[in-house]
């Protein structure tokens, strides 16, 4: 892929934000789901979301509820982009891109509700990918 033609206009908002206290105490241990999903908007734009959640349940019981879903919108030729670079950009350079603001808001999400923030581990996209 020749990138001096490549021109992506990309723009990162929090599509969805949802924080329930349970008001729980006790010791609890954090499994989240974190989803991609990839969507055509349009000829030159696709839409990439990652679903941060946690719920309390009876078998994995947790303080709080949390669902937080970032999107970023890549504006972009798509006949620049083809088959396996276009699946390449989607799914790592992308993700890899929005992972870093989904965990500031994760954390920021925890803070302003006052409860003990949670902090996201550095993720190598690339390498995540590999091993799946």
């Amino acid at each position: 892929m020749d990138t001096r033609d490549l021109q992506i206009t990309n723009t990162y908002f929090v599509e969805r934000a949802s924080f329930v206290n349970l008001f729980k105490e006790g010791n609890f241990q954090l499994q989240p789901s974190i989803t991609k999903k990839i969507k055509l908007v349009d000829e030159r734009t696709f839409d990439v979301s990652l679903k941060f959640e946690v719920k309390n349940s009876d078998e994995r019981p947790f303080p709080f509820d949390i669902e937080l879903v970032v999107t970023l919108r890549s504006h972009f030729d798509k006949e620049i982009l083809k088959d396996k670079e276009l699946d390449e950009f989607l799914n790592i350079t992308c993700v890899g891109m929005l992972y870093p603001y989904l965990r500031t808001c994760v954390t920021n999400l925890c803070t302003t509700s006052l409860v003990s923030p949670i902090i996201l581990p550095v993720a190598d996209v690339k390498k995540i990918l590999k091993e799946e």
